[in-house]
C-alpha cells in the first residue's frame, strides 16, 4: 500500500507540476505580450511627444509672425492716417484759397463799379 500511496503521490506530483509549467508558459506568454504593448505604448508616447514639440515651434514661430504683421500693419495704418490727414489739410487749405479768391474777385469788381460810378458821376 505504500507503493500504492507513493505512486499516486507521484502521479499528483507530476499532474502538478504539468499545471505549474502550464500556468508558468500562460504567464510567460502573457507578459511577453504586455511587454510587447508597454513598447507599442512607449513608441506612440514618443512619436506623441515629438509631434507635440513640432506643433510648439509651429506656434510659437506662428505667434512670433503674427506679432510681426500686427506691427507692420499697426505702423502702416498710422501712415495711412498721416497721409489722410494731412490730404484733409490741404483740401481745406485748397478750398479755402479759392474762397478767398473769389471773395477778392467779388471785391476787386465792386471796387472796379464804384470808380465806374465815380466816374460818370
Amino acid at each position: 500500500m505504500t507503493e500504492e500511496v507513493l505512486a499516486n503521490e507521484i502521479g499528483a506530483l507530476k499532474d502538478q507540476i504539468a499545471n505549474l509549467k502550464a500556468a508558468i508558459n500562460t504567464l510567460s506568454s502573457e507578459t511577453e505580450q504586455k511587454e510587447i504593448a508597454i513598447a507599442k505604448l512607449a513608441r506612440e508616447k514618443e512619436q506623441l511627444h515629438l509631434d507635440l514639440l513640432k506643433r510648439k515651434r509651429s506656434n510659437v514661430n506662428l505667434a512670433q509672425q503674427l506679432e510681426e504683421e500686427r506691427k507692420f500693419y499697426f505702423k502702416e495704418k498710422e501712415i495711412y492716417c498721416q497721409e489722410m490727414n494731412e490730404c484733409k489739410k490741404l483740401k481745406r487749405l485748397m478750398s479755402s484759397s479759392s474762397a478767398i479768391s473769389g471773395e477778392e474777385k467779388n471785391f476787386i469788381g465792386l471796387q472796379a463799379g464804384i470808380i465806374k460810378a465815380k466816374a460818370d458821376a
